[in-house]
């Protein structure tokens, strides 16, 4: 239980909670626009979607059901990994992705048409996840309980992380793919972009930003 107050007791906590917060309502407006090119999503995604077909959920409920399971490996083989990130992720990105789908509808905006839009809309998808992830994983508050699937394989096996993070990934590509969730170009191109994007962000924008008092626990793991 040490290891979980550690998370919430820490400096600059008024900064990194914004950063939290701030960064699930961005990574749900980047998770819609990536709907709205249907090239795919990342495997998270595509997975939480394809399964909430087969129920009578809607997607931000069905994602917090969902991720009680993962919360369960979290917390009995990853304390140190739970914090503020944890439950924001948990509880608020499925409803920031149906909160901007449904202000897509309202003001007219739809899928478009032609492949070099659709990828330019892909890419600018893309952006805005590897922010959002940038934002939350610098500040360092917790892991949300998908995410954290890789660091506790990597700390409990020979497994390093990278090729955890691919075989956890991959379970839920194929996953996704059984269910019917859409899977596509754009999911390969959200596991070959998100990363290094995301580690551009951490390095010039919000470790810089979280360690302007002097504090430097900021740690990247996805």
């Amino acid at each position: 239980m040490r290891e979980i107050i550690r998370n919430l007791i820490k400096p600059q906590m008024g900064k990194r909670l914004f950063m939290v917060i701030f960064g699930q309502v961005i990574m749900g407006c980047g998770v819609a626009v990536m709907r709205l090119a249907a090239l795919g999503t990342d495997p998270f995604s595509a997975m939480m979607l394809g399964l909430t077909n087969h129920t009578p959920l809607s997607y931000g409920t069905f994602c917090a059901l969902g991720n009680v399971a993962f919360f369960v490996i979290e917390f009995l083989l990853g304390k140190k990994y739970i914090g503020f990130g944890t439950l924001a992720n948990w509880f608020l990105l499925g409803y920031f992705v149906e909160m901007f789908e449904w202000i897509f509808r309202l003001v007219g905006i739809t899928a478009p048409v032609g492949m070099p839009v659709r990828g330019v809309v892909l890419l600018l998808g893309i952006v805005l996840v590897a922010l959002s992830l940038s934002m939350y994983q610098s500040a360092d508050i917790g892991s949300s309980p998908y995410d954290c699937l890789a660091p506790i394989m990597r700390d409990r096996t020979p497994i390093p992380f990278f090729a955890s993070r691919v075989l956890i990934d991959g379970a839920a590509a194929l996953i996704a793919f059984l269910a019917g969730g859409t899977i596509g170009v754009g999911t390969i191109f959200v596991f070959l972009l998100v990363g290094p994007i995301t580690a551009l962000f951490n390095r010039y924008v919000f470790e810089k930003w979280i360690t302007t008092s002097g504090n430097n626990d900021c740690q990247f793991g996805r």
